[in-house]
Order: C-alpha cells, then sequence, then structure tokens
C-alpha cells in the first residue's frame, strides 16, 4: 500500500496544481492512499516540524519526504511504480 500525505499551503496555485496531479494518479492507482493536509492544520504543521519542510508543496510518500516544490506527474508515478513492485 502507496501512503501519500500532500502538505499544502492554501493560498498557493502551485499547490494546487500539485493537487490535481496527485487526484489524476488515484484515478490512475485507486490503492494508494492520498491525504491533502494543509500546512497551518495540526497534523499538517507536524509533518512541517518533523521534516522541516520550508516550501509547499511538499510530499510524504510511506513517511519518508518524496519532494518540495514542484513535481512532475511522471516523477511521483515512478515512485509510486518502485514501491508497488
Amino acid at each position: 500500500m502507496v501512503k501519500i500525505d500532500l502538505i499544502f499551503s492554501p493560498d498557493s496555485s502551485e499547490d494546487v496544481a500539485v493537487k490535481n496531479l496527485l487526484r489524476d494518479l488515484k484515478l490512475e492507482h485507486p490503492a494508494i492512499i492520498i491525504n491533502e493536509l494543509a500546512s497551518d492544520s495540526q497534523a499538517g504543521s507536524k509533518i512541517v516540524d518533523d521534516f522541516g519542510i520550508l516550501t509547499t508543496p511538499a510530499i510524504v510518500i510511506n513517511g519518508e519526504l518524496f519532494s518540495t516544490g514542484m513535481i512532475s506527474k511522471e516523477e511521483v508515478q515512478e515512485k509510486i511504480k518502485s514501491l508497488q513492485e
């Protein structure tokens, strides 16, 4: 199982783009679990603090920081595929 936490800033257009990218990936990979957490929420703040995240969007996959900032769909797909093998 692949669990993705997306840490986002509600006012960022880049973060909305990554949200949409992950929602598209969910359609292609229905088994993945995606949690969308605002960076200023209690759960989001904890992840930000735990990983020292300075930039959103941030993606944590299976408890490991995968990326911060913009990322391509292909990069996330590669990671998902590597975890499902």
